[in-house]
């Protein structure tokens, strides 16, 4: 028995993202698709087999004990991303988003705004509550990494739960039980990247939402306009080299500076200056 998801870049159908009866993915592009999802699978009529759906598309899933936490409470295999971007789909990184049928029609959604007492008490509760699931009725929120934080939609000021229509355009970055200092230690580096010239996300100032401390994050891959929200697409280095998140570090045999640089020198539009910039933040880090 095959499985399958309708895969849309930029609110347009491109493609559908299928599973088999082994867990094995594979991804094909709509006639007519015009925009790839990713460098290593280049729009065209064939199929994409599992070595090349898998990375990009496991690596738009949350990792660790949020994984963890999301799978146990809907109850599924944190070991399966079809599963995963199933139900938590509709807002990844980038402009990538997927959905068991069509897309919800945007006149049928509306935003609920976040209270300060309820953003406290997601902050509170996202130990066990990870990417706004405690909600009463959770967005399909799914964000990459390990670090406790979740995304709303909003300016700064006003915040709103995501959804198809709205999706996410700021991160919420909370602390760490383990890490005393993690917030003051992200916004100082932030601050000092910013202040020798290097392009960071516009960061606001550590915030608190009845006394509980976060950090309020503009996300890169999203663009306010007067409709709502423009995704941007975007792909990291796993996916465009294609590595699973479970070998995102050189350690565990993931890729290294070279393969990065060497990844920018192959597939950017303007090699120079994402090289140099490439470096820069090397040498920052």
């Amino acid at each position: 028995m095959i499985s399958a998801l309708n895969v849309y870049l930029y609110g347009k159908k491109t493609g559908i993202l299928s599973e088999d009866e082994n867990a094995e993915l594979s991804f094909q592009y709509e006639p007519g698709a015009m925009r790839q999802l990713t460098v290593r699978m280049p729009v065209r009529p064939e199929q994409y087999p599992h070595p090349f759906a898998y990375p990009f598309f496991e690596n738009l899933a949350p990792e660790g004990e949020p994984l963890e936490l999301i799978a146990q409470k809907l109850r599924i295999s944190e070991n399966n991303p079809f599963s995963i971007l199933e139900k938590i789909g509709g807002d990844c990184a980038g402009a990538v988003a997927l959905y068991e049928g069509d897309a919800p029609a945007k006149d049928k959604i509306s935003l609920k705004k976040i209270s300060e007492k309820e953003m406290s008490r997601i902050i509170e509760e996202l130990p066990k509550n990870p990417l706004l699931s405690g909600m009463k009725d959770p967005p399909r929120l799914s964000l990459a990494g390990a670090q406790s934080k979740f995304a709303v939609y909003g300016d700064g000021s006003n915040y709103y739960s995501p959804n198809e229509h709205y999706p996410s355009t700021r991160i919420i970055k909370t602390g760490n039980e383990r890490y005393a200092n993690l917030l003051h230690n992200e916004l100082f580096c932030m601050t000092l990247a910013n202040a020798i010239g290097l392009p960071v996300p516009q960061s606001i100032m550590l915030r608190e939402a009845e006394g509980r401390a976060y950090i309020d994050i503009a996300r890169y891959d999203r663009e306010i306009t007067r409709d709502g929200a423009e995704r941007i697409h975007q792909e990291d280095f796993c996916q465009a080299l294609g590595f699973p998140s479970a070998k995102k570090y050189q350690a565990d045999g993931g890729p290294g500076l070279r393969n990065c640089y060497q990844a920018v020198m192959q597939f950017s539009s303007n090699k120079v200056s994402d090289a140099f910039s490439f470096l820069q933040w090397m040498a920052f880090n």
